[in-house]
């Protein structure tokens, strides 16, 4: 589960990782154009985005009471979310 984009830097080329083995595509050879490239990192970045936002959940209504609960008898302490 990746948690961080890939630096702009570091995207004139698109590696796939399966089954211990990595295959790199590059614009221009096998007829891959810098277009399919791009689109490739755009939905990495939305994975990113969605694996970060599921991952830190927000404080529902029922879970409140019980999280005031747990500070008064642990003082000093803060609740941590995920």
């Amino acid at each position: 589960m990746d948690t961080r984009k890939t630096r702009t830097d570091e995207r004139s080329s698109y590696t796939y990782e399966f089954d211990g083995t990595k295959e790199t595509i590059r614009p221009g050879e096998r007829e891959v154009t810098e277009e399919q490239v791009k689109m490739l990192y755009a939905f990495n970045d939305s994975e990113v985005y969605y694996n970060n936002k599921n991952g830190h959940p927000p404080v529902e209504d029922w879970m409140k009471p019980r999280i005031k609960e747990w500070e008064a008898n642990h003082p000093g302490e803060k609740w941590v979310k995920n």
